[in-house]
């Protein structure tokens, strides 16, 4: 039996409608995060702040989630 050996190769550039679409997600990803971490750090509750954030952000329950969780490992790091 012989082993298969498999590579791969990322494109070289991202067309200009993917380069700017990913660059708004990460830019609004990255906002929504860094105001999370300052409602947490002024006492307010993560839980309670699901709702205000899924309208204010115009991201789905699964991303507030995600946003909770790496904060939340960013913030045990430390």
């Amino acid at each position: 039996m012989t082993e298969s050996i498999r590579t791969y190769q990322t494109r070289p550039e991202l067309a200009q409608e993917q380069s700017g679409f990913l660059d708004a997600y990460a830019s609004q990803y990255g906002l929504a995060e860094r105001t999370l971490f300052a409602r947490i750090e002024a006492g307010d509750d993560r839980n309670a702040l699901k709702r205000d954030f899924l309208r204010r952000f115009g991201i789905t329950a699964r991303q507030f989630n995600a946003v909770q969780t790496g904060l939340g490992g960013k913030i045990a790091s430390v």
